[in-house]
């Protein structure tokens, strides 16, 4: 189950805490690795998720788990459990780190291609997502599908851009009424 609507609630109560607490940056660093640790680690994810695990015993294993997160994040997750949202937490993350993104000027973007492309060969798209958004920051992950034969498909946001080739041979096909 998700609910978007209610973990932005939740994400923006969080974000103007931090804010004026002045530990956003802690906070979203922090953020950062709660999701990478949940995604990495099927056991927490499952203690997490088992509805059969008291929330207390849930609110000390997160503690020992993330003593060193700032106390605002563990206050976060304790409300969760407390409230028995736990399952709202992956929609809170994201979009706090949308909040983050947006009040930062970041633009995060995904950028796949054929083939493996160097540093500078990603300065173009960082240009190009930079000028169609105003972002002050481009931030664009890398990565590789070879289905594409050539081109690239860039997606930011709800936008997408695919320039490959296999879309082209897609819509050849289509026309050509294949």
């Amino acid at each position: 189950m998700t609910d978007p609507k209610l973990g932005r609630r939740y994400a923006d109560a969080l974000y103007e805490a931090a804010r004026d607490e002045g530990v956003v940056e802690e906070v979203m660093q922090a953020a950062d690795e709660l999701q990478r640790v949940f995604e990495e680690s099927g056991e927490l994810r499952r203690v997490w998720d088992a509805p059969q695990i008291p929330g207390e015993k849930k609110t000390a294993i997160v503690g020992e788990v993330f003593k060193g997160a700032p106390e605002l994040l563990l206050s976060s997750l304790h409300v969760l459990l407390e409230k028995k949202r736990d399952w709202v937490l992956p929609d809170m993350i994201a979009a706090l780190r949308e909040r983050h993104d947006r009040e930062a000027g970041i633009v995060r973007g995904t950028l796949t291609t054929a083939i493996e492309l160097e540093d500078k060969e990603v300065s173009p798209f960082i240009d190009l997502l930079s000028k169609r958004t105003g972002g002050d920051r481009v931030e664009i992950d890398r990565k590789v599908n070879p289905d594409l034969i050539a081109g690239f498909t860039l997606r930011w946001g709800t936008q997408f851009i695919d320039a490959s080739v296999s879309r082209a041979l897609r819509d050849i096909r289509r026309l050509a009424g294949a």
